[in-house]
């Protein structure tokens, strides 16, 4: 049994396997969910802890599927839940019973606060608006930039990839810190929005690259 070494594996798929994939959700990983909405990408993924007690976090979060910069681990909308919400069951799994109990306990969270979480954010409205709520979040970012154009809106995105690009030429002295790949990214949607509606095309081919690079396509149905 491959499962029979990892009691939190093991109850994952007991408890928490069959409240996900009735939601839609996809088991990407042995302990991450995926579903995808359109441009929305929702997570449910488990940390575990590094300090050798054996306890874990669950990460519930949204990314946006033409995000050239995705990273399905990382997330700006979103929380990590670092204890049962609904009693005082410990979120560990030293043995098999601890997991048990405490992967149950993550099943209820999820029908609870998880699932409903993700379905109150339905639209790429919604995503926008919990985007900009973020504390650590930017006006100027790549990933708010395409939410907007997805949505319609030409201008701000034009913009922000500017805001990008000279903080990328200003270096240490710009207000905010900008990789090289933040910038060319930034240089090549520009460029796009500059063309005759190229950044649709361009939008499309990096969805397509993170459906391919996150093995997403069983999560697409007929839409893919």
């Amino acid at each position: 049994m491959a499962g029979a070494k990892d009691p939190v594996r093991a109850a994952i798929t007991t408890h928490l396997h069959p409240v996900l994939t009735a939601a839609g959700f996809f088991r990407r990983q042995a302990k991450e969910y995926v579903r995808v909405r359109g441009e929305l990408v929702d997570v449910i993924g488990f940390q575990m802890s590094q300090r050798g007690n054996h306890s874990f976090y669950v990460h519930r979060y949204i990314n946006l599927l033409s995000n050239p910069l995705m990273n399905i681990h990382a997330y700006r909308v979103g929380r990590r839940l670092d204890r049962d919400p609904l009693g005082s069951v410990a979120w560990e799994g030293a043995s098999e019973v601890l997991a048990q109990r405490a992967v149950a306990s993550v099943a209820a969270a999820a029908v609870s606060e998880m699932v409903p979480w993700f379905d109150g954010i339905d639209n790429l409205e919604r995503f926008v608006v919990e985007y900009v709520a973020a504390p650590d979040s930017r006006l100027e970012e790549i990933e708010l930039a395409i939410a907007l154009l997805r949505l319609g809106h030409l201008y701000r995105p034009w913009w922000s990839c500017q805001a990008l690009l000279d903080a990328a030429e200003q270096g240490e002295d710009a207000p905010f810190l900008v990789d090289e790949e933040t910038a060319d990214i930034a240089r090549q949607l520009q460029r796009a929005l500059d063309s005759d509606a190229g950044y649709i095309s361009l939008l499309e081919q990096w969805r397509a690259q993170n459906i391919s690079r996150y093995h997403l396509a069983p999560c697409l149905g007929d839409a893919s």
